[in-house]
């Protein structure tokens, strides 16, 4: 099982932007991008592994569960994805 980030956006993200960082502990860059609601072929190059030992620790600790932060936050803590982003 491999961490697979990448940035998002979510409503409910309180900073203006809404702009977040998004991770999830998966098999493959396509279950990353299935747990996330995303269509894989067009989130191929959004993916990608990360060696970020916060967030590594934080999505195995819930794998397959999308979790995310605001992305200028950098040590927050993770809270777990209650829908699927914005389009």
């Amino acid at each position: 099982m491999k961490v697979y980030g990448w940035q998002g956006r979510r409503a409910e993200c309180p900073t203006n932007h809404r702009q977040t960082r998004e991770i999830v502990a998966a098999k493959s860059q396509a279950a990353a991008a299935r747990a996330a609601g995303y269509d894989y072929q067009r989130q191929l190059f959004n993916f990608c592994e990360t060696g970020n030992r916060q967030e590594i620790e934080a999505a195995m600790s819930k794998p397959g569960t999308v979790l995310w932060r605001p992305l200028d936050d950098r040590t927050g803590p993770f809270t777990e994805a209650a829908e699927l982003p914005e389009p």
